[in-house]
C-alpha cells in the first residue's frame, strides 16, 4: 500500500502532462471555466489545504496511538495495534484524496501554486507537490512506533527464552528510517530517477539549440528509463544494507534451487533488518543487476524446509515475470481509460465546462481502475507463486508420485511456512493485505491444491488469461503513442 500511495502521489504531481485537458490551456483548470486571471480567484486557504489536512489527520492519529498504547499496557492485547494500522491506512488514503482534489479543483490548483513559488525545477516541484503524502507516511510511522516497540519487546523475551538470536532494540528515529529505507525508497528511487531524467531530456534541445520536437529526444528519454530500471536494484541493495551469505550448505542449497529454474542472481545476500523483517526478495529483472535478498530474521528463525518454500516463491515471481506483467496491466488500464475518455470528449459535442469535468472524472477513474487492477493482479500472482512453491516441494518430496502431483508433505510445508511468516511478523492470519490477500486465504488455496497435477494447476489458467488480457490492452493503448512517435521521427527526418 505504501508503494501504491507514493506512485499515485507523483502521478498527481504530473497529472497535467498525463491528461492535459484536465487542467486547461494555461496550466490550470480555471482557464477552462472562463477566468482570465486564475490567481484572482484562488482563495488563500488553497495554499495550505493539503498541509492543513495532513496536520489535522496526523494529530488525531497521534492521539489515538497514545490511547492505544495505554490500552495495550493495561490489557496486554494487540487489538489496539491492529486498529491503529487500519486507521493509519485510512488516513494515508485520505491525504492522497485531498492531494488529488487540490490538484484537480480549479480554485485550488495546488500544482500550479507550488510551481509558481519554487519554479519548474527538475524533480523538486514534484517532490513538493507530493510531499503531503510522503510526510503522512513518515509521521504515522513515528506515531505508531511505540506500539510496534511493545510487540518487539514481547518477542524479544520470547526469543530469549527460546535461545534464538537477539537483536538490540532500535531507537524511534532508527526504526522510522528503517521503514523509509525498506518501503518508501523502494519506489522513490526509481520514480525520482525517471522523473529527473525525463525533465532533463526536455531541456536538452534547448541546450543543444535543437527543436523541442527533435525525434532523438524521445528515444533518449526511453533509453534513460531503461538504464534507471536496470540500475535501481543496485541502488536498493546498497540502501538496504546487504552482505553476501557465507559459504556453506545453505548457500549451496539456495544456488541449486536457482540453477534448477535457470534463474541467475547475484548473491544470496543477507538483508540486515535488525531482526525486524521475515522476508525475502529478488530485485531486478536482468542479471547481473538481479539480487537475491534473504532477511537476517528469515535465516535465523525459519527451518530449512520452510526457507526452501520461501525461496521457491520468490523464484516463481522472477521466472513468471510477475512484476513485469503487473506493471503492464496497471499501465495499460490507466492509458486505455485515459485515452478513451479523451477521445470521447473530442467526439461528443458537449459544452466546455462539461468537457472539463468529464476530463477530471476520466483522470480519477483511470487512476482508480489502475489501483483496483494492481491489487487484483498482485493477489493472483501471489497465489501463483504459492502454487509454484508447492509444486517445487512436491517434485522433491519423499511421497512424490509419477506423474507428479501435489503431495501432502508439500502442502503441509507451505501452510506451515505461511503460518510462521504470520506469527514471526505478528500478523493476524485473517488480516487482509491489498497486494497479498490474507494469510488464511492463501493457506486455504494451498490446501486445495492437494492431488492436483504439478504441471496443470488451476491458478495457471487464470494467470495466462490475465497476461493475455494485459498484453492486448497494452497494445491497444500504445497505438496512439507509437503513432505519434513515428510521426515525430518522420517529421524530424524530413526536416532540412
Amino acid at each position: 500500500m505504501v508503494q501504491v500511495l507514493i506512485i499515485l502521489a507523483f502521478f498527481a504531481a504530473r497529472l497535467q502532462e498525463v491528461f492535459p485537458s484536465t487542467t486547461g490551456e494555461s496550466g490550470t483548470g480555471v482557464a477552462r471555466l472562463g477566468h482570465e486571471q486564475p490567481d484572482a480567484v484562488h482563495p488563500w486557504w488553497g495554499s495550505v489545504l493539503p498541509f492543513l489536512s495532513l496536520l489535522v489527520m496526523w494529530t488525531a492519529f497521534h492521539v489515538f496511538t497514545l490511547r492505544a498504547g495505554a490500552s495495550i499496557d493495561r490489557t496486554g492485547r494487540l487489538a489496539p495495534l491492529n486498529r491503529a494500522h487500519a486507521l493509519m491506512t485510512t488516513l494515508r488514503i485520505s491525504v492522497l484524496i485531498v492531494l488529488f482534489a487540490s490538484v484537480l479543483w480549479p480554485s485550488i490548483a495546488w500544482a500550479d501554486r507550488v510551481r509558481a513559488v519554487v519554479g519548474d525545477v527538475v524533480l523538486f516541484d514534484e517532490l513538493v507537490i507530493a510531499s503531503p503524502v510522503l510526510l503522512m507516511l513518515i509521521l504515522t510511522w513515528w506515531s505508531v512506533e511505540p506500539l510496534e516497540r511493545r510487540v518487539h519487546d514481547a518477542l524479544f523475551l520470547r526469543h530469549a527464552d527460546a535461545g534464538l538470536t537477539l537483536h538490540p532494540p532500535q531507537s524511534r528515529a532508527s526504526w522510522v528510517w528503517t521503514q523509509v529505507r525498506h518501503q518508501m525508497l523502494l519506489v522513490l528511487i526509481p520514480i525520482c530517477s525517471v522523473l529527473a531524467w525525463g525533465e532533463t531530456t526536455e531541456l536538452l534541445p534547448r541546450w543543444f539549440h535543437s527543436g523541442e520536437d527533435a525525434w532523438w529526444v524521445e528515444g533518449l528519454h526511453w533509453a534513460g528509463i531503461l538504464v534507471v530500471l536496470l540500475l535501481t536494484p543496485l541502488f536498493l541493495r546498497l540502501v538496504w544494507s546487504t552482505v553476501p551469505l557465507g559459504d556453506g550448505e545453505l548457500r549451496d542449497q539456495i544456488l541449486r534451487t536457482c540453477r534448477a529454474y535457470r534463474i541467475r542472481v547475484v548473491g544470496p545476500l543477507v538483508w540486515r533488518t535488525h531482526g525486524t523483517l521475515i522476508n525475502a526478495a529478488i530485485l531486478g529483472m536482468f542479471f547481473p543487476f538481479r539480487y537475491l535478498l534473504l532477511s537476517d530474521a528469515l535465516l535465523e528463525r525459519l527451518p530449512r524446509e520452510q526457507l526452501e518454500v520461501v525461496l521457491a516463491h520468490e523464484v516463481a515471481h522472477v521466472r513468471k515475470r510477475h512484476m513485469l506483467w503487473t506493471g503492464a496491466a496497471v499501465f495499460a488500464t490507466i492509458l486505455a481509460t485515459g485515452y478513451g475518455t479523451e477521445v470521447a470528449i473530442q467526439l461528443v459535442p458537449i459544452p466546455e465546462l462539461i468537457a472539463h469535468l468529464a476530463s477530471i472524472g476520466g483522470a480519477i477513474t483511470s487512476v482508480f481502475l489502475g489501483f483496483l487492477v494492481f491489487g487484483f493482479v498482485s493477489r493472483r500472482f501471489e497465489w501463483d507463486a504459492d502454487a509454484f512453491a508447492v509444486a517445487h516441494m512436491s517434485r522433491s518430496a519423499p511421497d512424490a508420485s509419477a506423474p507428479a502431483r501435489i503431495t501432502p508433505t508439500a502442502v503441509d510445508a507451505a501452510v506451515a511456512t505461511l503460518q510462521s511468516v504470520a506469527d514471526l511478523n505478528a500478523i493476524p492470519v485473517a488480516k487482509f493485505s491489498y497486494r497479498h490477500g490474507s494469510i488464511a486465504q492463501r493457506q486455504k488455496r494451498v490446501a486445495q491444491l492437494l492431488g492436483a497435477p504439478v504441471d496443470h494447476l488451476p491458478i495457471a489458467r487464470q494467470v495466462l488469461f490475465l497476461k493475455a488480457a494485459a498484453a492486448t490492452l497494452l497494445v491497444l493503448a500504445m497505438i496512439p503513442i507509437a503513432t505519434s512517435f513515428l510521426w515525430d521521427v518522420l517529421q524530424g527526418g524530413g526536416a532540412p
